[in-house]
């Protein structure tokens, strides 16, 4: 029979979306975490570059400029010497950043004014130039007013050009660093909730295990524990499922009717067992007063025939001086004793009967004289024993009982 529900498939679904939910938020994490690494990136191998070399050229052009000055002030060949080497120095070092700068990816702006930056900046030496040919030949009014005015002019304008660009670049690096940190902010709160999460469903899964398969395997422990101990009256849960766990408890509600039956058959066995030690006692009973009766009857019998043979003896004995009254009385004796052996054996047959059937067949009560019964009683124990002198009183005359007098 094909199950409806299934804890195992319930389970293996549980877990399968829940490990799908953690593969999407793990690649979506990771994408997250690729973003930030991607801003990071971009940020050190770009915007940390173009920033240096524009600090480089700031400096760098800031210290030809002074350089530039201090030329027209030098009053000895070496302090000249020294000079031209610090600015040969300096434009090497400007000619550097300036090749660093353009190594570097840029956009069609960026680059359009670092052109610019560039092309001031030639002309801003080769202003100098001019001013330094001025020195040269003496004509040191005309380096200075050169110096202060073109040459400034030029240099000012090759400044704005790296201050506008250098101002650019800030701002982009600025806007790259806090891309990054928004991608590395959203990465951890994504990894938090993944985390979270995480948590939530395995307490979930722990309250389903706890509800839907402990509880219910406990529960149906116990109950096995009570149907060992004798207890067949307990209420089996969870038969109603459709899962292994409602298999188990139909398999214990099996359980439990074949312990009812298996009481149920003790029982029967110790009320047949009951019936048959009371039968068996009613046999010893029975073989009991068997046996008592057939003592009693065999001393019954023997009384009278003892009679029967003493007056048979003393008729024998006496028989040619017995007169015929003495005969007729002792012969009346013998037939006594012959019907009170008669009677005994009416009394074994109708003991049996009563045994054997129903009483109510051969009991038939009626009133009767007692003094009578008494008195024929007396005479048989008189005749039993002629020793003894037995005397009957009590005034019972004219007393009925209702009684059978077999």
């Amino acid at each position: 029979m094909l199950r409806l529900r299934s804890i195992q498939v319930g389970l293996s679904l549980v877990f399968g979306l829940f490990l799908l939910v953690m593969v999407l938020l793990g690649g979506f994490s990771i994408g997250q975490l690729r973003a930030v690494n991607h801003a990071s990136v971009l940020v050190r191998s770009h915007w940390l570059p173009s920033t240096q070399a524009l600090g480089d050229l700031n400096n760098y052009t800031s210290d030809a400029r002074a350089a530039e000055a201090s030329r027209l002030l030098v009053e000895t060949p070496q302090q000249l010497s020294a000079l031209l080497t610090e600015m040969t120095e300096l434009d090497r070092q400007i000619a550097k950043a300036a090749a660093d700068y353009r190594h570097l990816e840029h956009e069609e702006s960026e680059r359009t004014l670092f052109a610019t930056f560039v092309a001031d900046w030639d002309a801003y030496v080769a202003c100098a130039h001019q001013v330094f040919a001025l020195q040269d030949a003496g004509d040191f009014q005309g380096a200075r007013a050169l110096y202060l005015n073109r040459s400034r002019q030029l240099y000012d304008r090759a400044s704005d050009d790296l201050g506008l660009l250098t101002a650019k670049t800030s701002d982009r690096a600025r806007s790259a660093s806090l891309q990054s940190q928004i991608a590395y902010s959203s990465a951890r709160s994504l990894i938090y909730d993944v985390i979270l999460f995480t948590g939530l469903g395995a307490a979930l899964a722990i309250l389903y295990l706890r509800s839907n398969v402990t509880e219910p395997l406990l529960s149906l422990s116990r109950v096995m524990r009570a149907l060992a101990a004798g207890e067949i009256k307990v209420e089996i849960e969870g038969a109603g499922r459709r899962d292994e766990i409602g298999e188990m408890a139909r398999s214990v509600e099996v359980f439990r009717a074949n312990a009812v039956e298996l009481a149920q058959s003790r029982e029967g066995l110790a009320q047949q067992a009951a019936m048959l030690s009371e039968k068996l006692d009613a046999e010893r009973r029975l073989t009991t007063n068997q046996r008592n009766f057939i003592s009693m009857a065999s001393h019954e019998f023997r009384t009278p025939l003892m009679i029967i043979d003493g007056q048979a003896q003393r008729i024998i004995a006496k028989r040619e001086g017995l007169t015929p009254e003495d005969l007729m009385d002792r012969m009346a004796k013998i037939r006594t004793a012959v019907l009170r052996i008669d009677h005994m054996i009416d009394e074994i047959l109708e003991t049996s009967r009563l045994t054997d059937t129903d009483p109510s067949l051969y009991f038939h009560a009626a009133p009767t004289d007692l003094l009578q019964i008494l008195s024929d009683l007396c005479q048989t124990h008189r005749q039993l024993h002629p020793a003894m002198d037995i005397v009957l009183r009590g005034g019972l005359e004219g007393q009925l009982v209702n009684l059978d007098p077999k």
